[in-house]
């Protein structure tokens, strides 16, 4: 199983968009990068921000913003996987044959030293 993260896009239709991109051109190149930022979450929480750049087929980046230390698991096990699912939408709201989603490679090692420095 790969871990998958479901992103609110409704605000974000370029990000929502790579979804059909990526299921008619493939992936391309990404690259991610991570660090933690503190007082960034609700109630002055730190956060983990995965940062996510495309360059081909189309050029986007965005960040995933993470609660520490709630997420800290769950991105260390995508990070030994080596991978990461990102859901647009609600799966049962598309049908479970034909969900929105996008499939990224992670720099796991990079992940592990970002998360292994908080």
């Amino acid at each position: 199983m790969t871990p998958t993260v479901v992103l609110h896009v409704d605000d974000h239709p370029e990000v929502a968009d790579l979804a059909r991109v990526h299921a008619i051109e493939g992936i391309g190149d990404v690259r991610t990068t991570g660090r933690r930022v503190d007082n960034a979450g609700p109630d002055g929480k730190p956060v983990f921000l995965l940062g996510v750049s495309l360059t081909s087929p189309v050029r986007a980046a965005f960040a995933i913003m993470f609660p520490l230390p709630d997420a800290e698991a769950f991105l260390r096990d995508a990070g030994r996987g080596g991978r990461l699912a990102l859901a647009t939408t609600d799966v049962g709201s598309v049908g479970a044959e034909r969900p929105f989603w996008l499939a990224i490679d992670l720099d796991g090692p990079s992940l592990e030293q970002a998360l292994d420095a908080i």
